[in-house]
């Protein structure tokens, strides 16, 4: 895997880390109803992303890279 999101499921956050060079990504945060809930943007390989404000429920995290490369990881909250 080139991404490694924990812990899932998870408390108030979730750690997302990089496992190669990271260039600047998007990461965005939906609802299983497709509604976008948090985004950012990032260069770091290591991130932290306080999800302390969702309800307990299954969430999609959006991962796309400048190169137009994009990947969708599933999570959820306890």
């Amino acid at each position: 895997k080139l991404i490694r999101i924990y812990p899932n499921p998870a408390g108030d956050h979730i750690n997302i880390d990089f496992n190669s060079t990271n260039k600047d990504c998007q990461l965005k945060v939906f609802s299983s109803e497709g509604t976008v809930l948090i985004t950012l943007s990032t260069a770091a390989n290591k991130n932290r992303i306080d999800i302390s404000e969702l309800a307990p429920g299954l969430y999609f995290l959006n991962v796309s890279d400048s190169d137009g490369h994009f990947a969708t990881y599933r999570f959820s909250k306890q």
